[in-house]
């Protein structure tokens, strides 16, 4: 994300301006990523599914982020 910043905002990030970084990711994020969640019954569950995920378990194979 960094490269499509300009040298302004980075500045601006540097100087702690509260905020613009994260208001910078959360359009990105909203622009270019997408995710999905489901609703389990506990903690454990959720880690269960999660290692699933991380080994590979979905069609499309192992998540870019975060694999493991």
């Amino acid at each position: 994300m960094l490269p499509q910043l300009s040298q302004n905002e980075i500045e601006r990030i540097a100087e702690g301006e509260n905020g613009l970084f994260d208001g910078l990711i959360k359009d990105y994020i909203a622009e270019h990523l997408f995710y999905r969640f489901i609703v389990v019954e506990d903690g454990q569950a959720a880690s269960q599914i999660e290692a699933e995920i991380r080994a590979g378990a979905l069609s499309v194979g192992k998540p870019l982020l975060n694999p493991g």
